[in-house]
């Protein structure tokens, strides 16, 4: 439908006749519309206007992760992920003490491709004007880090991750990794900056 030049304030500001014409109440009534979250089922449970949905949902940190096992099928986010791998999979959980603690993890050198999960229970904020809604399982949220070793020939790679499926989601944390060798090995220490990472499903 073409509006009349005379009647439609886009068209008078380009001088031509426009399919778009401004409507300041329905401007008023999308920019009061709000959505529940994408992932709503994972526990998120924020209701955001309709035009942020894709930016709430690229930071997301109940976005769910899939997990790496070949043929697993399971997704959720990292604090349900990691029981799921320490009892479907058998993978070894270490808990770490409190953050910016040094932890000592005891790794076999006959598994070397060995993944450990490593989970740091966040402190709950002791703030009576908390968001309204946040239960005691969501304050308490772990982090959950995965230690990965690789064999590279005579040397093994040694690499720590964030897991979560949105870099944006939480906290960055930084890390130094020390590593002590057996007895006639060749021992290493560097410092290394960990970025949040994605953890995909195995092909």
């Amino acid at each position: 439908m073409k509006l009349p030049i005379n009647a439609c304030r886009t068209c008078r500001d380009h001088g031509a006749a426009s399919d778009y014409a401004l409507c300041p109440g329905l401007d008023v009534f999308y920019g009061d519309l709000h959505l529940p979250c994408p992932y709503e089922q994972f526990g998120c449970r924020s209701y955001i206007p309709y035009y942020r949905a894709a930016s709430h949902q690229s930071a997301c940190e109940h976005a769910p992760c899939l997990c790496p096992e070949p043929g697993c099928a399971f997704a959720a986010p990292p604090p349900a992920l990691l029981p799921h791998l320490a009892a479907a999979h058998c993978w070894p959980v270490h808990k770490i003490p409190r953050y910016g603690a040094i932890h000592s993890l005891r790794v076999p050198a006959s598994v070397p491709d060995r993944l450990l999960v490593v989970g740091e229970e966040q402190q709950e904020e002791e703030d009576d004007d908390e968001e309204e809604g946040k239960d005691d399982a969501e304050a308490e949220r772990p982090a959950v880090f995965v230690l990965s070793l690789r064999e590279r020939g005579a040397a093994t790679a040694v690499s720590v991750a964030c897991v979560r499926a949105n870099a944006r989601a939480g906290p960055q944390y930084k890390c130094v990794l020390w590593a002590k060798a057996p007895a006639r090995a060749l021992a290493c220490a560097w410092r290394r900056t960990c970025q949040a990472a994605r953890l995909p499903a195995r092909p």
